[in-house]
């Protein structure tokens, strides 16, 4: 078991938003607490990305390719 301190004002809001909720203030903080374990272990950007990387086409494509380069420049030439 776990057990956590909160201060007056979390501790309030938590009454509110459980009642509003029709949870306990334990059921409501599960509820937080497992929808943040599962949101911080959900895939990745690069994951959920990974069907549509390298799909799109331009005209321009030669442009994005020295996008890397173009925004070295650009930072050295500020630090200058």
């Amino acid at each position: 078991m776990t057990s956590v301190r909160l201060d007056q004002v979390l501790e309030e809001a938590l009454a509110r938003s459980a009642e509003a909720a029709g949870e306990t203030p334990s059921e409501f903080i599960r509820a937080a607490i497992r929808a943040r374990i599962e949101a911080m272990s959900s895939q990745s950007a690069r994951e959920a990305l990974a069907p549509f990387i390298g799909v799109v086409e331009s005209e321009h494509g030669s442009e994005a390719r020295r996008s890397g380069a173009a925004f070295t420049e650009l930072l050295v030439g500020r630090t200058r």
